[in-house]
């Protein structure tokens, strides 16, 4: 059984979805581990003291109803390693200062409508493991990036993305899984340049398309 201590730093409100609240202005001075609140009826925006939650590491809130711009504070989150966010009514820009967080490994902003172009600099975060940003409003071409070799999972899908597909994709080694549907992007897709084991989600809805024939695992 958990102690006290450890209940103490985690706060899991998940899957109550006649829990209607928000999250309140204040100092937030629990060194609170864990916030998991998905799948609550959680409404209106995330005040910036959200950032005053130095120790967290897990912050799940996906199937809520947020709404608003995800707050520039989210950057203090140093310590985190899971940000899930999905399936809420974000708008917005993903904010620069999540370039800072270091040791993030999974980053699921889906189903929102964020929108501009997707940031180069998420690409570089050197834990990044998984990133979903599909089905929101992002737009414009995908700026070539250095990235670690930590990348497994990207997913881009049901966007406005346009442009060709940065030749830094195909250095990620050990990507397992990549879907970039339901865009305007153009160019040729190199197969020959992917890595084996590619789960390549599909590439449909991008009339503009080209690619080149290559034995590889599809979805």
């Amino acid at each position: 059984m958990a102690s006290h201590e450890e209940i103490s730093h985690e706060l899991h409100l998940y899957f109550n979805e006649y829990l209607t609240a928000y999250l309140p202005e204040s100092n937030w001075s629990t060194p609170l581990r864990e916030l998991v609140l998905s799948h609550s009826n959680f409404t209106g925006e995330i005040p910036d003291s959200i950032g005053n939650l130095l120790f967290l590491e897990i912050i799940h809130i996906g199937g809520c109803n947020f709404t608003g711009k995800i707050p520039a504070s989210i950057g203090n989150l140093t310590k985190a390693t899971e940000i899930a966010f999905q399936s809420n009514q974000f708008t917005g820009q993903l904010p620069y200062h999540v370039s800072g967080l270091s040791g993030l490994a999974t980053l699921d902003l889906s189903d929102n409508y964020l929108q501009g172009r997707v940031p180069s600099w998420l690409f570089a975060l050197p834990s990044l493991n998984s990133v979903d940003l599909s089905q929101n409003k992002f737009t414009g071409p995908i700026d070539q990036f250095q990235s670690p070799n930590s990348i497994q999972v990207v997913r881009l899908d049901d966007n406005q993305i346009n442009g060709t597909i940065p030749n830094s994709i195909f250095d990620l080694v050990n990507l397992t899984d990549l879907s970039l549907s339901s865009n305007d992007l153009s160019g040729t897709v190199r197969y020959d340049l992917l890595s084996e084991g590619l789960c390549l989600g599909s590439l449909d809805r991008n009339p503009k398309m080209k690619s080149e024939t290559k034995n590889i695992t599809t979805v």
